[in-house]
């Protein structure tokens, strides 16, 4: 796969997860995730394509909206893409609520066509989830780092 091919494929890939139905989204796993594959997220890590789908469906109906793809960045030598996203997650206790963060995704192609995924890794920013967090963005940004930099600066003195 050639890297604009696989521009293209892997963009429209996730913007189509979460506007098709199940059946077809299921159809995209058994295309592009290897029986064998594994995910590795902040959260949880989980081995087989059958598994991948089940944390996927849960994801989606977190989610409510397809992510923002910002870039994709593809090595054919490597066999490898790296996919960054905004996503937006509503929890359904709280619809009035939307929380935005990004996230990475990376992706390993095994296969002689290179375009089978054998590995999915998810990968947040810790101050792109706080950022997000009422009360608690505001504070990270005005004092939890000034707090931490006159800690390590004191520290660092003290050495």
């Amino acid at each position: 796969m050639d890297e604009a091919k696989a521009h293209a494929t892997l963009k429209d890939l996730v913007a189509s997860m979460q506007a098709k139905s199940a059946p077809e989204v299921e159809q995209l796993f058994q295309t592009y995730y290897h029986k064998d594959a594994t995910l590795d997220h902040v959260a949880l890590t989980v081995s087989g394509r059958e598994n991948i789908y089940k944390v996927f469906k849960v994801w989606t109906t977190v989610a409510h909206h397809s992510p923002q793809v910002e870039s994709v960045i593809y090595d054919q030598e490597e066999k490898k893409a790296m996919i960054y996203t905004t996503q937006h997650l509503t929890p359904a206790p709280l619809p009035f609520l939307t929380f935005t963060f990004p996230l990475i995704t990376i992706l390993q192609f095994t296969g002689a066509d290179k375009k089978v995924i054998i590995h999915h890794q998810d990968v947040w920013t810790y101050d792109g989830a706080i950022m997000n967090v009422p009360i608690l963005g505001k504070l990270y940004l005005s004092d939890i780092r000034a707090i931490f930099g006159r800690l390590w600066s004191h520290v660092g003195g003290m050495l």
